[in-house]
């Protein structure tokens, strides 16, 4: 994880494939639903206290209907045509199963917000090149 400014930097090591498998899932759904110019914003955040590290993606799309939103993490529910509706599933299962957790709201403004939660495991950082 990055480091603030003014802050001691953090290492923390997780599962990197499914992590990738879980941000897949969730960049796409926000990819595929940006309109022409729009934008997704991804920060990073972490509380060594709490031991958790955050990655939120918002995205300047149309954001979750309140129908669509209650049901965002059921597998094989989606508005897409063409789609399965499985990825907020799939990476809802993956995080849990790495002891965190996904979370889905309205971006502040418009849009969507999706956090991914994980436990943060110190570890050492890796060398710096030859």
């Amino acid at each position: 994880l990055g480091r603030p400014r003014g802050k001691e930097r953090v290492v923390a090591c997780f599962d990197a494939a499914r992590l990738r498998i879980a941000l897949y899932q969730v960049l796409r759904n926000a990819y595929e639903a940006l309109p022409q110019g729009g934008s997704v914003t991804v920060r990073l955040s972490c509380d060594p206290a709490a031991g958790l590290a955050s990655i939120a993606l918002s995205d300047t799309g149309p954001g979750f209907s309140e129908e669509a939103l209650a049901q965002v993490f059921s597998p094989f529910t989606t508005g897409k045509p063409g789609h399965l509706g499985i990825g907020l599933a799939l990476a809802r299962r993956i995080l849990r199963r790495l002891g965190g957790d996904v979370e889905a709201g309205p971006a502040p403004g418009k849009g969507a917000l999706v956090t991914l939660r994980l436990p943060m495991q110190v570890c050492e950082p890796p060398p710096l090149g030859p």
